[in-house]
């Protein structure tokens, strides 16, 4: 796939592969990871956010899996919402964009630039929170578009999940290289799981909260995956792939 060229105060053919077909997701899970002296670093659905009635409400699951397995971890609730109270509508949408930077900030373009969107996006806070993420290295908090829902042609930037765990040893040359989604359907944690293949070598997984959409796509659509971009620390290496489906 080609690199997309932009003009906009800087943009330039190094920005990457350009998500072109921006959409808006109709949920977001909340997940959640303990810390890495847990020794379980799987991302946790404990509860979601919803549009309705005009107003974003946060839901948070009860008597799930997941959910006691992260209450075992340490997992207490987002610290802004009560888990005491099963849902919640005041401040939803502006508690989590909190998370990422303002729209004002002179270089916001560079923030969607890493993200993989243009600066002509019609993106809504909504949506700008399920391409992000909204991840912030000082919590195990993240939010997940589970894409269930999702139409082609479409793009996406996606994280390789357990990345640092398998052996990272991807360079800058490697960007571009076209990787492989392989589902196992024996693994024995998540019948779900898609493993992310580079060079017949296992380099990650998909989000597990993302792969059954990932698996159905697989089946019945044209798919193809590169090496996108490599960042993170030393000792906490990060990769992630490029996807279209067609």
């Amino acid at each position: 796939m080609p690199v997309v060229v932009h003009s906009f105060h800087g943009w330039d053919s190094e920005s990457g592969n350009m998500i072109q077909h921006v959409y808006e997701p109709t949920r977001l899970v909340l997940a959640w990871q303990a810390p890495d002296e847990c020794g379980n670093r799987a991302r946790f659905a404990v509860g979601e956010i919803t549009k309705k009635n005009n107003e974003y409400v946060l839901r948070y699951y009860a008597n799930t899996p997941d959910l006691t397995k992260a209450c075992d971890l340490g997992y207490q609730g987002y610290p802004a919402f009560s888990l005491k109270q099963p849902e919640h509508t005041k401040g939803v949408l502006d508690a989590f964009m909190r998370r990422l930077p303002p729209r004002s900030r002179p270089d916001f373009i560079e923030y969607l630039k890493g993200l993989r969107l243009t600066p002509f996006a019609d993106l809504s806070d909504f949506a700008l929170l399920g391409y992000s993420e909204a991840k912030l290295p000082s919590d195990g908090f993240s939010l997940v578009d589970t894409l269930e829902d999702k139409k082609n042609p479409f793009e996406l930037l996606l994280e390789i999940a357990g990345y640092r765990h398998h052996s990272p040893s991807l360079v800058e040359s490697d960007i571009g290289s076209a990787v492989t989604l392989v589902p196992e359907p024996t693994n024995p944690y998540d019948p779900n799981a898609i493993a992310v293949v580079h060079q017949a070598k296992i380099i990650g997984y998909i989000n597990r909260l993302q792969a059954p959409a990932m698996k159905k796509w697989l089946v019945n659509n044209q798919l193809t995956s590169v090496l996108e971009k490599l960042n993170g620390k030393p000792t906490k290496p990060r990769a992630f792939i490029f996807l279209w489906v067609n």
